[in-house]
């Protein structure tokens, strides 16, 4: 069974290396980005190889923010699981990532369990199984 891939774009390098770390263990193939178009040009290229199963995604972000990535994703058709993670998770945040059809967002701090609960439950795997 192939590992499912997951991107994580985070400006913030701490956060992005401990994430990386914790899905790695979980036995996930990872690719990072540090911003939201270095995260949209990892996209595009993987899927001439193995193909992005789940994009995580800070929101505030220099340059192409994890809004705007997500819009561009829509734009071009490319229809991705997402999990926006945020220390800004006000309600009309939210609304506007449901409107987008994004669902699942995590507010920052967060622990590496309920990080893996996330992504388990969004990519509909049995963590039992791995």
């Amino acid at each position: 069974m192939d590992r499912k891939h997951i991107l994580v774009v985070d400006d913030d390098l701490n956060m992005l290396r401990s994430m990386e770390f914790i899905l790695e263990a979980a036995d996930f193939k990872v690719t990072t980005g540090r911003n939201g178009r270095e995260g949209f040009e990892k996209i595009i290229s993987a899927r001439d190889h193995q193909a992005v199963d789940l994009l995580i995604t800070d929101v505030q972000m220099p340059g192409l923010t994890g809004v705007q990535l997500i819009d561009e994703l829509k734009r071009l058709n490319i229809a991705l699981p997402l999990l926006v993670i945020t220390a800004y998770g006000d309600q009309k945040l939210k609304s506007e990532l449901a409107r987008r059809g994004c669902s699942h967002c995590l507010d920052k701090p967060f622990n590496d369990e309920k990080l893996l609960q996330e992504v388990f439950r969004i990519l509909g795997t049995n963590p039992e199984l791995r």
